[in-house]
């Protein structure tokens, strides 16, 4: 007869499933008393919790007060895409532009103005140029008004452009396919609402007499570089003229096939630098039409105004987070408090806690002395290492 099994671990006990429903019921009970009695701490410190925000409010509104004030002003403008004379030319007669890709010219030409606009040269320039004053209305220039220290005006030059950099923001938003040439966006911060708008004016005015100039300069070279071509072409061209006319006249009554070949490549010689002087010339011509409508491929959108408001610091912004902490650490004081008060003054941890506060308060006294902060009391002896 087989023996009984035992279990080694002894009797289970089986819950059933109303004691686990009282146990979960109870320990919701337990925890709707325990918020409970934290919103009554609260509640009974209800003025500690309201005056301590609203004074945290206060306090970063005045603080905000004593920041200087940024405005921010912004000029707009778009990349032409209109091409020059040239191009409009090439595409008549079929040949394919390089870059024929509108998407392709788009990125290309934001990535060109993106990387002027933060170049040293480019902000260099814009310091040295002439802008009204922005109290006086006077013509003064960046670096005049900025009035930075250095040894030599080049070095006051280099941190005036400096300060230009790090106020300025250039947005250039991606330009995507199918659509239109991206606005580019330049913003300027600066303590005083018409400062801005000047410097950002002056930003963009910069850019478009350097593209300008950049142009004007690609083009009158062009124009040189055909004219110098063509004086030649049309020298080579009077002596093929001349060679031929002169080989003509020595050689009326030959007729032997010698002659005749050097007759055809004299003739041949002289097409060829025909062909070679028209279309020289033709290329002249464009060139002047191309320099004479030389034109920046810069659209201003809008140009910058002084702001009625400052950027920041935001008074509203401000005071919203001071609120929010002041609430949350008044709230924690509160709690703090209530869980003072309830502490047994006999109860070993609660002596060990005092204690640790007591040595806290300690060194913080000690720092303070150590850096001037707290001075030490009279008659009081130092303290021996």
């Amino acid at each position: 007869m087989p023996l009984p099994s035992i279990d080694r671990n002894g009797p289970q006990i089986v819950r059933r499933s109303d004691d686990v429903s009282d146990m979960n019921e109870l320990q919701f009970e337990e925890a709707r008393l325990d918020l409970l009695k934290y919103v009554n701490i609260l509640i009974r410190n209800r003025w500690l919790i309201i005056v301590g925000t609203f004074a945290c409010a206060l306090l970063a509104i005045v603080y905000t007060l004593r920041l200087t004030s940024v405005y921010k002003g912004t000029a707009s403008f778009l990349p032409s895409r209109a091409q020059n004379v040239t191009s409009r030319m090439d595409a008549q007669f079929g040949v394919r532009s390089v870059y024929s890709d509108s998407y392709l010219q788009e990125s290309r030409l934001v990535e060109y103005f993106s990387q002027i606009l933060s170049s040293s040269f480019f902000l260099e320039e814009v310091a040295r140029k002439p802008v009204p004053h922005p109290k006086t209305g006077k013509p003064t220039t960046l670096v005049e008004f900025y009035q930075q220290k250095g040894r030599t005006e080049e070095e006051r030059l280099i941190k005036t452009a400096d300060i230009i950099r790090e106020n300025l923001r250039v947005i250039t938003p991606r330009a995507a396919a199918g659509r239109s040439a991206s606005v580019i966006f330049v913003s300027y911060s600066a303590s005083h609402p018409v400062l801005a708008a000047i410097t950002a004016n002056a930003v963009v005015d910069e850019l478009i007499a350097y593209n300008k100039s950049a142009q004007s300069s690609t083009t009158t070279q062009n124009r040189i570089f055909i004219e110098n071509q063509l004086k030649d072409a049309e020298e080579l061209l009077k002596k093929a003229e001349t060679d031929l006319a002169q080989f003509e006249m020595e050689n009326k009554l030959l007729v032997t096939p010698e002659p005749q070949t050097v007759l055809s490549r004299l003739k041949r010689d002289v097409r060829l630098r025909e062909d070679v002087f028209f279309t020289l010339t033709k290329q002249l011509e464009l060139a002047k039409i191309e320099e004479q409508e030389n034109k920046a491929v810069i659209e201003v959108i809008q140009r910058a105004v002084p702001p009625r408001s400052r950027t920041s610091p935001s008074f509203r912004r401000n005071a919203i987070l001071a609120f929010l902490l002041g609430f949350v650490l008044f709230c924690g004081l509160a709690l703090g408090r209530e869980r003072l008060k309830k502490m047994d003054p006999n109860d070993k941890s609660t002596r060990e806690f005092l204690e640790s506060l007591q040595e806290v308060k300690g060194d913080f006294v000690k720092a303070g002395r150590i850096l001037g902060v707290v001075k030490r009391r009279p008659g009081r002896p130092k303290a021996k290492a």
